[in-house]
């Protein structure tokens, strides 16, 4: 299963399918409704979701979506471009189930020095 959490990103990488305005990121599903869309895709038969976006590290409550996806009996795959991933956002969203496998995606162009200085390497 493919969870768009949000749309927006900072990057606006060529690859990336989504656009980035399609939907304002406060428009999006809340962390109940997504926790509904876990737990109907486990009825039926999903036990596997990349979390991805736009860009998933914009949502705060990112670790809380994770939670309610484990509870729910799905393993969570992070998809991401990075910026924004510290140690500690780290340890939290591993904190919110099991560990969390990820997918990191570079920018085709430099980003600059503001935009990544919290990115873990």
């Amino acid at each position: 299963m493919l969870a768009e959490l949000p749309h927006g990103c900072p990057l606006h990488c060529p690859c990336c399918s989504n656009p980035a305005e399609l939907v304002r990121p406060a428009a999006g599903p809340t962390t109940e409704e997504w926790s509904r869309v876990f737990a109907g895709a486990t009825r039926l038969g999903v036990v596997h979701a990349q979390l991805s976006g736009g860009e998933p590290l914009l949502r705060r409550d990112l670790a809380a979506i994770v939670e309610r996806a484990t509870d729910a009996g799905v393993y969570t795959q992070l998809v991401t471009g990075g910026l924004g991933l510290t140690t500690a956002r780290l340890n939290e969203l591993t904190k919110a189930g099991r560990p969390v496998s990820s997918s990191l995606y570079r920018p085709p162009m430099p980003v600059s020095p503001s935009a990544s200085q919290d990115v873990v390497r």
